[in-house]
Parts: C-alpha cells; sequence; structure tokens
C-alpha cells in the first residue's frame, strides 16, 4: 500500500486517489477513484508522516500511519500528531513540544518518531528535535527534547542508513550534512552534498548487482538563487567520503521544489513523484538510471508526504490545483 497524504493548498477541495503497488512496477488503479473517507486532518505541509506497529493480546501487528505537525487552514503551525485507524484519521492526545511544519522525520522505533527542524510558528527554521512515544495504553503522544541539530533546517529531509545512523540532508543554503547516532543520540558532520537545495524528501537504495547502498537526493529549489528549480541528482555511497551526481531529472519531467520521494518497498529503487507523474531510480553496477512510469496521479497537488504498507495504495490527500 502506498499512502501519499497533504499538499500544499491550491483549491478548496481535499482528496484521496488510490493506487495499486505491483513489484516491481507501480501501477495507477485503473479506475484511480476518489474517496472522501481518506481527508486529511488539516490543510498543508504535513510535518512528519510515519507508520507505526500497533499489537493487540495476541500479538499480531497492525501497522498505524501517524504524522504530526503542519499547518491549518489559517496558516498556523500545528502541535497535534494524527493516527489512521479504521478509515479516518483521528487526533490523537498530547502535543508536541513545539508547533512545526516542513520538519523532517524517521521511525526510530516501532512506536516511536523523531522529528527534526521545520518552520516555528514565527516563520525561523527550527534547529530543535525531539522524540514523540505514543502510549500503547492510552494512545497519548509523549514528547521528549532530543540534541538539537547543529544547525537550524526548514525543507531538508531526513533518513536512516542502518540501524544505528541517520543523515539530516539540504534544508538551509549550506552544502553540510548531519549524521545522527541512534545509540549514543550525537550529531557530527556528514560528507556535503554539492549543491545547497530545499528538498521535502530523500530515499536509501540499494544496486541490483552490487553490495552497495545509496542515499539519493534529486530536485529541490537552490535557496541561494531565487528558488532555482534543481535537476540535478545527487548520490552518497553509505559510508564513502563524499557525494557525486547521479543523472539529471528527464528534461519532460515536470517538476517543483514540493516533489516527494521514497525508497521502494525492495529498496531497489526511488519513486519520485511530481504533480502528477512518477519516476523511478534504479542502480545497476554502480550506474543510475531514471525511468518514466506510466502510472500518474489523477489530480496535480504539491507538498504530499507518501508512504508504502502492505496490501494495495491507500492514496494522495490534500489540495487540488
Amino acid at each position: 500500500m502506498l499512502l501519499v497524504v497533504n499538499g500544499e493548498p491550491y483549491h478548496e477541495a481535499r482528496e484521496a486517489e488510490l493506487f495499486e503497488f505491483i513489484m516491481p512496477t507501480l501501477v495507477a488503479d485503473n479506475t484511480c477513484n476518489v474517496s472522501n473517507d481518506l481527508l486529511f486532518p488539516f490543510e498543508n505541509h504535513a510535518s512528519v508522516l510515519e507508520v507505526l506497529t500497533s499489537k493487540d493480546s495476541r500479538g499480531a501487528e497492525t501497522l498505524i500511519p501517524m504524522t504530526c505537525g503542519g499547518m491549518d487552514a489559517e496558516g498556523f503551525q500545528l502541535d497535534s500528531c494524527h493516527q489512521f485507524v479504521n478509515g479516518s484519521w483521528t487526533e490523537m492526545s498530547g502535543r508536541l513540544i513545539i508547533a512545526r511544519s516542513r520538519a523532517s522525520s524517521i521511525a526510530l522505533t516501532e512506536d516511536a518518531i523523531f522529528i527534526i527542524g521545520g518552520q516555528s510558528v514565527i516563520g525561523e527554521a527550527l534547529l530543535h528535535t525531539e522524540f514523540v512515544a505514543v502510549d500503547s495504553k492510552s494512545n497519548e503522544i509523549i514528547a521528549t527534547r532530543y540534541p538539537d541539530i547543529p544547525e537550524p533546517l526548514s525543507g531538508g529531509c531526513f533518513v536512516k542508513i542502518n540501524c544505528t545512523e541517520a543523515i539530516a540532508i539540504g534544508g538551509s543554503s549550506n552544502v553540510t550534512t548531519y549524521i545522527f547516532s541512534i545509540p549514543t543520540r550525537t550529531w557530527s558532520v556528514g560528507p556535503g552534498i554539492y549543491q545547497p537545495r530545499l528538498i521535502k524528501d530523500c530515499a536509501l537504495i540499494h544496486d541490483i548487482e552490487e553490495t552497495l547502498s545509496y542515499v539519493v537526493v534529486s530536485g529541490g529549489n537552490n535557496p541561494n538563487n531565487s528558488g532555482e528549480l534543481l535537476r540535478s541528482t545527487e548520490l552518497w555511497i553509505v559510508g564513502s567520503d563524499h557525494w557525486h551526481f547521479g543523472p539529471d531529472l528527464p528534461s519532460d519531467f515536470t517538476f517543483d521544489h514540493s516533489s516527494s520521494m521514497i525508497s521502494s518497498p525492495d529498496k531497489q529503487g526511488a519513486l519520485l513523484i511530481s504533480q502528477k507523474s512518477i519516476l523511478e531510480l534504479k542502480c545497476k553496477s554502480n550506474i543510475c538510471i531514471w525511468k518514466q512510469h506510466y502510472g500518474q496521479l489523477v489530480v496535480l497537488r504539491r507538498h504530499g508526504n507518501v508512504m508504502f504498507l502492505p496490501g494495495h495504495m491507500l492514496g494522495y490527500a490534500g489540495k487540488i490545483t
């Protein structure tokens, strides 16, 4: 299941689209039905979208999407979290320490997420982070302050690179990346990207033939040049000391700064969803290529969040252009 939710406001309606993921190809449902049951709980700029695991008394697991932060219809940052349960979004009790939008996150454990950076209620980039756990009995979120990022970041991405580390990329006018050690809860400087960029998402992918893992960033805006759109792709071989340029986005691919990226379920590719189009990046023997999918979104949207879950795709909800 691919869950894509939220979007920047273009129109008053909020809808969802249904898709189906069939390995290894993403195929749009032929009917592309719109379901009002999947309306997102707030207007735009979802900060966080992660999946937590719930277990019943017999130990059976259920994966539950959870989102935190974002902005309401009046443009105010939110400090609330919601869960998608039984076909609808439900607000959870408890509050984030800091209301924020445009933040980044990773699922740190099966019942907790780690949120970094974002934009504050006064429009400033944040360096504050918080660990958000869910109480299994009360379903209340419990937020704890975690170590600050070395510099404020807003509009960047954060991705796990292995069981003990995650890397924060973009979100400022600098090229510095930051690696977070999960066991020691400390930050260190990682290898710098070549191009400063504001991006929503990045992905971890594995080479089909080589025993290599890459972190990939693509597109976004150049914060140092009036928001110039970037077609470049950068790849970091995990554990190496530098990034290198990968293939540019195709010249006929329409995109903007709000494109969404996610690793495919088998981690052997990265999907890039922009406006209505879908691309996939595959790497084989250290050669990476973007390919166009024939599946498309029905409705033009921006600033969506995307996620895979078991089963068939849930949708893409948010404001419509």
